[in-house]
């Protein structure tokens, strides 16, 4: 059995391995690799048909899924912070006015942050996470909530309409009777 022989790829190879990873795009990252702007498009699509170049960037976006994945414990905690969040600690008043402060924001509560922006005033605006979103997935994930209902009946549905039509014939022979006489 013979091994087939390993390909290190030189500096340029590997920028264009890991830009290429970034953007998608073999000419923009032929260029930033430090390939010529003239020919950047050829060398380009000449390192895509190289299989140790495919290899390469198969592997870089391999370790990037993996440091990217969640578990299931971490998101759950990160379920559970922004279930858990709360203005208090961020808002203080001053002048009358509410004001936040971040200064002494926890990271957990900076985390949770859903959105922050600065107005050409100078003001700064905060938008928390959506907490009754991460309750509810929290409470179906445990149970507390399903989205569907399960109905267990003890007569099969064709047995219940038989034994209606059954009891509006009598109801209706009875009428006819009862008009008779």
């Amino acid at each position: 059995m013979t091994d087939k022989p390993v390909h290190t790829l030189n500096a340029r190879q590997e920028a264009f391995c890991q830009s290429y990873v970034r953007y998608g795009n073999a000419t923009r990252a032929a260029k930033e690799a430090g390939y010529s702007e003239k020919t950047a498009y050829q060398q380009g699509h000449a390192l895509l048909k190289k299989p140790e170049i495919l290899a390469r960037i198969e592997t870089i976006r391999t370790d990037r899924f993996r440091a990217m994945h969640m578990d299931a414990d971490e998101t759950l905690a990160l379920l559970a912070r922004q279930a858990r969040f709360s203005l208090k600690g961020l808002i203080k008043v001053v002048d009358g006015a509410p004001v936040v402060d971040l200064e002494n924001a926890t990271q957990d509560q900076l985390d949770a942050l859903a959105e922050a922006s600065l107005s050409e005033t100078g003001v700064l605006k905060i938008k928390g996470p959506n907490v009754l979103g991460a309750l509810t997935t929290l409470a179906k994930i445990q149970g507390l909530m399903k989205d569907q209902v399960e109905v267990t009946v003890a007569e099969s549905a064709a047995d219940i309409m038989q034994a209606a039509f059954e009891r509006s014939r009598q109801a209706r022979a009875k009428r006819e009777g009862e008009g008779n006489e």
